[in-house]
């Protein structure tokens, strides 16, 4: 059975709740797509678009959806300055997998979808009472590739320019993945290296082959060479400590040194000479077939080390392509059945991944902050991951693919892929904006005033981005905080709203505005009166004070008091669906025929126990006769 505290664990109530964030989900997209239209047609009209957009969308949609469908428009966006990064040379995309048989199997739904303006990742979530639902929907402004998108296409737009401009200048060039495990970033990665086999081998070579010339055939520099080696973790628990072991030659152990120039070279790894198409593909079947790997709760053959193949294009100056296919970060609650070898393992791996952010938000810190008195240092030396990569922060073009997950459980990971990529990102617009956007997107800043956690600074506030609306106090529907591009927070059931028929909790003000959509202005009742005082006057006080209006006075109140029995009733319903399915006793989620009938008996008893409450505590409901 399902633990009490599973109540706040925002992954189950994702799922067990899926009917109702779905909905929710659904309705946004449609809103969002009506939008689109509506700023096609309204473009070049006369007229403000947001007072003419809201206007019209309020007919087909509650106004909290159409509110956070166009606060999260971004009618400036601009997906081709998106992919700029600000640290270096570098361009950013984000690609989304498809929904998994197993996920679709388990219920889930897709929580991420994306247009031509971005990806928007819909976070549903319990609030405090334990009775409210609501949905934050974050967009980021990236370039990127939906489930639908072949990695032909892929490769097209995100390594090819890559490539090209990496043969053209003889300089080398990079393509990272990075993201969660169970994204498909080694899918990816291996078709890319697919693609790009088919590019360079027909752009140098003529049926398929590189260097078949007799005269140059011992050079082999007229000859493309391809190293692979991986980062793995020493499953010691060593942090820091990665070992390099050489995938070309049955994990030979290699080195990484530096150079006089503080350039890091790996040492020992051996450059295989591929004359052919077919060559390079027996070579890439033998390094994945040397990759570590293991089976893990998230993923049948998962990657355990940092892949990288470096290329090197036939030519005296030896321009190296580098692929990179980082492990996966994992959490805790998706390593319960590790050994403690593969916990050290994912330790390692983790650490370097954890050092690789710290760079990112270092790194940009130092580029806004040039003329600063005391200048950051990035700690590239923190991990043999960064210290590889520290030419991608400086010199090197570099293309970095995040892929991401769109199923339900999986929010928080996406979010926390999403964000660091806006961190890397910089800001569009004249010159002199980019630090104005870069403030304006201030991800890393902590909402919360006390946090009781062991972590560092920065983790503590990293953890916040994903659960600061957890200690928001909201009280309209639309709130937008920083963390991304733009961000709505629209409520689907609020458990507040019951109060606006309980009497006794009115106040004066809301006492008058009730009085006059009643037609009761003249009923007598003083300005000042609040509504518990206008309870405790009783039946007789009522008569003698407003006279003939007594009457008409006492049925308005005797409904409002039938009304707040009946959202009482409802309330009940709502938090013991909602407990029900969090603690796995409603069979709701698993069938819905089962489902059906248990709500009727839930309406059924809820309907009991508010006539026994309503018995017990009529006090509170009517009016005393006095």
């Amino acid at each position: 059975m399902t633990e009490v505290r599973s109540l706040a664990n925002a992954r189950e109530a994702r799922l067990l709740l899926g009917k109702e964030f779905k909905s929710a989900i659904r309705d946004f997209e449609m809103c969002n797509v009506h939008l689109r239209m509506l700023h096609a047609m309204l473009l070049e009209a006369p007229v403000p678009f947001n007072e003419t957009a809201l206007r019209i969308l309020g007919f087909l949609y509650p106004s909290s959806v159409a509110r956070g469908a166009l606060s999260t428009f971004l009618q400036e966006a601009s997906v081709s300055t998106s992919s700029l990064s600000l640290l270096g040379p570098m361009k950013l995309f984000v690609r989304i997998r498809p929904l998994m048989p197993q996920e679709i199997e388990r219920r889930e739904y897709a929580c991420a979808t994306s247009d031509n303006r971005g990806i928007v990742v819909h976070d549903g979530r319990i609030a405090k009472d334990g009775r409210s639902l609501y949905v934050v929907h974050r967009r980021f402004l990236c370039s990127t590739f939906d489930a639908q998108t072949e990695t032909a296409r892929v490769y097209d737009a995100a390594v090819r320019p890559l490539v090209t401009r990496a043969v053209e200048s003889m300089e080398a060039a990079t393509v990272l993945l990075w993201g969660q495990t169970g994204t498909g970033k080694t899918y990816t990665a291996s078709g890319l290296l697919r693609c790009f086999a088919e590019h360079v081998f027909s752009q140098y070579g003529q049926g398929d082959s590189i260097g078949s010339d007799s005269e140059a055939s011992d050079d082999s520099t007229n000859i493309l060479q391809v190293r692979v080696f991986e980062m793995a973790g020493t499953k010691r628990g060593m942090q820091h400590q990665m070992e390099l072991y050489d995938l070309l030659t049955e994990r030979k152990k290699v080195f990484l040194r530096c150079d006089e120039n503080e350039q890091a070279h790996v040492r020992g790894c051996a450059a295989i000479p591929c004359r052919d198409i077919e060559a390079f593909f027996a070579a890439l079947d033998t390094a994945f077939e040397h990759r570590t790997s293991s089976c893990v709760e998230r993923n049948e053959n998962s990657s355990r080390s940092h892949m990288f193949v470096e290329v090197i294009l036939p030519g005296v100056h030896g321009t190296v392509i580098r692929i990179g296919d980082l492990a996966g970060s994992e959490r805790n609650y998706e390593s319960h059945y590790h050994s403690r070898a593969h916990h050290a393992e994912g330790g390692d791996i983790n650490a370097s991944l954890m050092a690789l952010k710290d760079c990112i938000r270092l790194r940009r810190q130092q580029l806004m902050e040039i003329n600063a008195k005391k200048q950051v240092r990035v700690p590239y030396r923190s991990s043999k991951l960064t210290l590889y990569l520290k030419d991608c922060f400086t010199s090197t073009p570099c293309a970095l693919i995040s892929t991401v997950s769109p199923s339900a459980t999986d929010v928080d990971h996406t979010i926390n892929t999403l964000v660091h990529v806006n961190t890397m990102r910089s800001g569009p617009g004249p010159e002199g904006s980019d630090k104005l956007e870069a403030g304006r997107r201030c991800v890393f800043k902590a909402k919360t005033t006390t946090v009781q956690s062991k972590a560092s600074k920065a983790n503590v506030q990293e953890w916040n981005i994903l659960n600061r609306w957890d200690n928001v106090q909201a009280d309209e529907d639309i709130y937008q905080l920083e963390g991304a591009d733009a961000e709505a927070l629209v409520w689907i059931t609020r458990h507040r709203a019951d109060d606006c028929h309980d009497v006794k909790r009115w106040t004066a003000c809301q006492v008058q505005k009730w009085l006059s959509e009643h037609d009761l202005e003249d009923a007598g009742i003083p300005s000042s009166m609040t509504g518990a005082q206008l309870l405790r006057l009783g039946a007789r006080r009522i008569h003698a004070l407003c006279g003939e209006r007594g009457s008409d006075l006492l049925a308005a109140l005797q409904h409002e008091s039938d009304l707040c029995r009946q959202q009482k009733a409802e309330a009940q319903q709502d938090t013991r669906r909602i407990y029900g399915l969090a603690l796995g006793t409603s069979s709701e989620s698993q069938d819905p025929e089962r489902g059906r009938s248990d709500a009727e008996a839930t309406a059924a008893g809820v309907k009991s126990d508010a006539e026994h409450s309503d018995t017990a505590k009529s006090d509170d409901l009517t009016l005393p006769v006095d």
